[in-house]
């Protein structure tokens, strides 16, 4: 049985962007509107946040983010914890959030990936799009979440 969530339930977005002090724009306009953008920065921190799955509405998601806190402090950090391809850690989230804890709320897949069967392979889902980061301002990426989580805007 799918674990499902009604957007209008709750207003809690996890943004999982290691770099997501570029976006705080975007945070304030998405913030401005109701929500609450909750960030995680690796993919550890993403999973515990994922714990309490019921709280949010939306997920975006950079598929190229380090394991851990440490690996972020510390990038020449070489152990176990540490994948040498960043895209897998982006790639092993996702397959958590669908495949393991089968949340039916949509993704946004924000990446610089330059493989397009990574994200054409995870974007087959209906819930699911993508768009690359390189070149995008936050308001294309404002109307792209807004779009997916069908808020409409007040004409002032």
């Amino acid at each position: 049985m799918k674990k499902e969530k009604k957007i209008n339930q709750t207003k809690k977005i996890l943004w999982i962007e290691d770099e997501h002090y570029h976006l705080r724009g975007l945070f304030k306009k998405i913030k401005k509107r109701g929500f609450v953008v909750i960030p995680a920065r690796s993919y550890i921190e993403a999973r515990n946040l994922l714990k309490n799955w019921s709280e949010f509405c939306f997920i975006a998601l950079d598929l190229i983010i380090p394991y851990s806190e440490n690996s972020l402090n510390n990038p020449n950090l070489e152990n176990e914890e540490t994948n040498v391809d960043l895209t897998k850690n982006g790639v092993l989230l996702f397959n958590h959030i669908v495949e393991e804890l089968k949340l039916d709320l949509p993704i946004l897949i924000l990446s610089i990936v330059r493989s397009r069967k990574i994200v054409n392979s995870l974007t087959k889902r209906k819930f699911v799009r993508s768009i690359e980061k390189l070149g995008k301002l936050p308001a294309d990426i404002e109307f792209i979440v807004l779009d997916m989580l069908k808020y409409e805007k007040h004409k002032d």
